[in-house]
Parts: structure tokens; sequence; C-alpha cells
């Protein structure tokens, strides 16, 4: 389930929960996924080129105990570009993403993060293709993945997204399927 509400002319508040599946040849598991919460401020437009900064935080729900969670709080810092001319637009964006160490209590990894997509949306049908990239660490290797995603609806929505792994670390497949909403908030009234 997903949501995402724009505010007060250039900043996205999004929430998203999900039931996960997850099979190997050995075991089979599903249950309640983490709770994702996030915001994006666009910070300056220039002609059909907009720029901005956001941050995401992943809240340990799902149970670590059958492998759908970390039991570990994860941050996510970043930057983005994007462009967008009628129905095309693309953006790009760096970061970086604090992820807990699952095997180490109170421990950390620093994850340099890269993304970008394309998307067309001519109207309530849409498509988009992405590649999401975290580097490698001393930690931990890289792992890039890439996808595409075809949602129908404008206000609610579904939305059917694939991807697969291009690096050993990386989950070798991905299938989501999203229900959600995307609505304006409220504008405040004067003096609120």
């Amino acid at each position: 389930m997903a949501a995402e509400a724009w505010w007060l002319r250039g900043v996205r508040v999004s929430a998203e929960w999900g039931w996960l599946w997850d099979s190997a040849p050995a075991l089979s598991v599903n249950g309640p996924g983490d709770v994702r919460l996030g915001t994006a401020v666009r910070a300056a437009s220039l002609g059909d080129l907009s720029f901005g900064l956001g941050w995401g935080v992943k809240l340990p729900d799902a149970t670590n105990e059958n492998e759908l969670g970390t039991d570990e709080t994860d941050v996510l810092f970043g930057a983005w570009a994007g462009w967008a001319r009628g129905p095309w637009a693309a953006s790009a964006a760096a970061g970086l993403g604090v992820y807990g160490n699952p095997l180490r209590f109170a421990n950390q990894d620093d994850v340099p993060l890269l993304r970008a997509d394309l998307a067309w949306s001519p109207g309530p049908l849409a498509g988009r293709l992405f590649v999401n990239a975290d580097l490698a660490t001393a930690r931990n290797p890289a792992r890039v993945e890439v996808g595409g995603a075809i949602r129908y609806g404008e206000a609610w929505f579904a939305e059917l997204e694939g991807a697969g792994g291009l690096t050993p670390a990386a989950a070798d497949g991905r299938v989501t399927l999203r229900l959600g909403g995307r609505f304006a908030l409220p504008t405040p009234g004067v003096g609120e």
C-alpha cells in the first residue's frame, strides 16, 4: 500500500507499507513489511528542470526471524534533478543510505546511492524504466538493479513493477504490486 501527497507546491510527503512474500527452494515466507516514510522538497526550478533534496526512513516493522526484515532502521538522504516535458519525465538522484547492520548491534554501513528513471505518462496509463545502484563499501558489495513499472490510475492507482539484479549481491529478481493513492493535502488556512 502506498500513499503520496503534494503539499504547498513543491513538498512531497510519502508513506508506504507492504505485505512481503519471499520464496527460496528450501523456504517460503510471507508477512507484513516495513513502514517507509519520506519527504522531497523542490528547491529550484529552471524551465523544464527541477532540483531538490529529500530524505526517507525505513521503520523496522517486518519480522527478522523469517528474514522479511532486518530489525534495523535505515535512513536515506539525497539530492535530485528532474526534467519534465509533456508526457515525458526523467530524473536522477545521488545520496547516502545509512543502513543498520542486523549482524552487529548499534552498527551501521554508510552506502553511496545512485538512482535514475525515465517515465511516460500520457494519461491514466503510465510506464517507467529505472536503475537503482547501491555502490560498494568496505562492508558490502555493490547492489545494482534495473527494472520497469506499469501504472494505471491517477488519484487511486495500481502499479506492477519488476526488476532484475545486475550484480551478484543484488536480488536475482523481484515483482511488486502496489495499490495506493496520490492526492493533494489540504492547504493550510490563513494563520495556521
